[in-house]
């Protein structure tokens, strides 16, 4: 992996922002107790399911490098009340044998820590799976390698942010949800080939490589492991009528899903188009 790290000064703001001192003082990083870690539930979110998933991950894969420092605030008696962070720290608690954690300690009374809190939570920037794609492929997650080697082979680009489909490239989507999916359920052949449908017929169909329509072209294929065996064949026929064709007549139908429509009208073609 290269070294492309970027200067802050290279994705700095021009013209600058108004830039008012702080008015409250500067915050304390300190390694703390969990036992004095508390929750002030007049601010805090409950712990639901989605909670709990949460936690149970931290637990079953804890690593510091992937613990960053809770938010708190002082409290009387030797306290802290958690801001940013409850489920980390209850992970921590519940994983037995974490003593203290890291904490970033900020000043001010309850109200601050409300603030703080929806400040934190409300203003968090979303990351995007295809973001969360490119982070994995970074960090050798196997699966993404492996079906980045599909990628290659089939000259697909996974793109960093989306685009208007009007202004995609031969080979570019941002569907990766999608593709991982049908590669996991189905496997590389009828995978390959259903990006393959898209690419390698026309000029490439800019702007198809969606999820919708590589997922149901996928299935359609897996359920025919002898259209899978001959790939020539396959293309020949989608190129009788052109995947804009298939993908229009689908989205008119009614009654039904996009999904089940493309599924229909694939079977359909292949099943008249495909030589005997």
């Amino acid at each position: 992996m290269t070294d492309e790290l970027l200067s802050i000064d290279q994705v700095a703001f021009a013209p600058p922002f108004p830039n008012p001192a702080p008015t409250d003082a500067v915050g304390e990083l300190a390694w703390l107790d969990l036992g004095d870690l508390f929750i002030d539930p007049r601010y805090q979110r409950p712990v639901g399911p989605k909670g709990e998933k949460n936690i149970r991950q931290v637990i079953e894969n804890f690593s510091w490098n992937l613990f960053s420092p809770l938010v708190v605030a002082r409290r009387p008696g030797g306290r802290y009340a958690v801001i940013d962070g409850q489920h980390r720290a209850i992970a921590a608690r519940t994983h037995g044998g974490i003593e203290k954690v890291p904490c970033l300690i900020i000043n001010g009374d309850p109200s601050d820590e409300a603030k703080a809190f929806s400040v934190i939570n409300g203003a968090v920037t979303a990351i995007s799976p295809v973001q969360i794609w490119h982070a994995r492929l970074v960090a050798g997650d196997v699966p993404a390698i492996m079906l980045q080697r599909v990628f290659d082979a089939v000259g697909v680009k996974v793109l960093r942010s989306p685009r208007p489909n009007a202004d995609m490239l031969k080979g570019e989507t941002v569907s990766i949800d999608a593709f991982e999916k049908a590669f996991r359920i189905h496997g590389r052949e009828p995978f390959e080939l259903a990006l393959r449908t898209v690419v390698d017929t026309k000029d490439g169909n800019p702007g198809y490589l969606r999820g919708p329509l590589i997922r149901a072209t996928t299935d359609v294929l897996a359920s025919h492991p002898e259209w899978v065996a001959r790939p020539k064949d396959v293309l020949r026929a989608i190129r009788t009528v052109g995947i804009a064709y298939i993908h229009a007549t689908a989205d008119k139908r009614k009654g039904t899903t996009f999904f089940a429509a493309y599924v229909e009208e694939l079977t359909k073609l292949l099943k008249k188009e495909m030589p005997k």
